[in-house]
């Protein structure tokens, strides 16, 4: 028996949010209907799809996890096909767009993004939620819970829609008072921000791989505490080059000698779900956002007080 076309929307919604109530929210339908939609498919697989875990809450049974990405990106081609001429007017847009990104990309980012939303007279609005390691480790996670997420490239999965931002590089700052310009690395105390497991582009990964794991003294999840904190207690760390460049005077710190390996440039990416490759309000915020990046100057980044 053939699955009925119009369940594949409500479908997509209840394995992306895990829940009948999130999943009728998203797609505007009401509880009772959404629920049918969910007892049609639970026939129509001969599988619970979704099930209640004591301690963890509704979650995704094998086949469900088996479905979840293909049926997204089966959903966002449909869409591509029945809305390819569909049109956006940005002055009746009405929609809270949710952005993900570290603190640093935030402050480089977020002044420019705002007025590039509210230039267009629209009733756009933003949400900026900081990055955590522990969203780090489950950016694909992260990725289907936001419109957009700010991240290293080499942090997304392969095959993600996603785009370049800018390129910057790592730098090692310590403090304006220290003398030695050529002190042992491994003497060092380190501070590392967005310490994330598994994952080669972060600044910790890179310390560990110099060997450098055991003077690592603080870890922390923003780029601006690191620099009282290296300031304060005569600490090292690897912070963004445009932070660096802005920052280092007016906390009392500096760029210190640093090897290559560590100081090894990178891309920042936008990346965002397949289900909205081609909705038409979302191209449009990503423009924003591509936007927003283009016109970033360093001379304007915010200061700290």
């Amino acid at each position: 028996m053939g699955l009925d076309l119009n369940l594949l929307v409500p479908l997509n919604a209840l394995l992306q949010e895990r829940s009948v109530t999130a999943a009728a929210h998203r797609i505007g339908l009401s509880q009772p209907a959404c629920s049918a939609a969910l007892k049609r498919l639970r026939r129509h697989f001969g599988d619970e799809l979704l099930v209640r875990v004591p301690g963890q809450g509704t979650q995704l049974t094998l086949l469900a996890e088996r479905l979840r990405d293909r049926v997204s990106l089966l959903t966002a081609e449909l869409d591509g096909v029945f809305g390819a001429n569909a049109g956006l007017q940005p002055g009746s847009l009405d929609r809270e767009f949710s952005l993900l990104l570290s603190d640093y990309d935030c402050s480089t980012l977020a002044t420019s993004l705002v007025r590039e939303v509210t230039a267009h007279g629209t009733g756009a609005r933003i949400r900026l939620d900081l990055l955590t390691n522990d969203m780090r480790a489950g950016i694909v996670e992260e990725i289907d819970r936001h419109d957009a997420v700010i991240v290293p490239r080499a942090a997304l999965p392969d095959g993600t829609p996603s785009l370049d931002l800018y390129e910057d590089q790592w730098v090692r700052i310590v403090s304006a008072t220290r003398q030695s310009e050529g002190d042992d690395l491994a003497q060092a105390r380190w501070a590392v921000c967005y310490d994330t497991p598994l994952m080669p582009w972060s600044p910790g990964q890179l310390l560990e791989r110099e060997g450098l794991a055991g003077s690592i003294t603080v870890r922390v999840e923003s780029f601006a505490i690191l620099f009282p904190l290296v300031a304060g207690a005569d600490l090292t760390a690897l912070v963004p080059r445009r932070l660096a460049d802005t920052w280092c005077g007016p906390t009392g710190t500096r760029p210190a000698p640093v090897p290559a390996s560590l100081a090894r440039p990178y891309v920042m990416a936008m990346a965002w779900s397949p289900r909205w490759a081609y909705d038409p309000a979302h191209c449009w915020f990503r423009d924003r956002v591509s936007a927003a990046a283009q016109c970033d100057d360093v001379s304007r980044l915010p200061r700290p007080l």
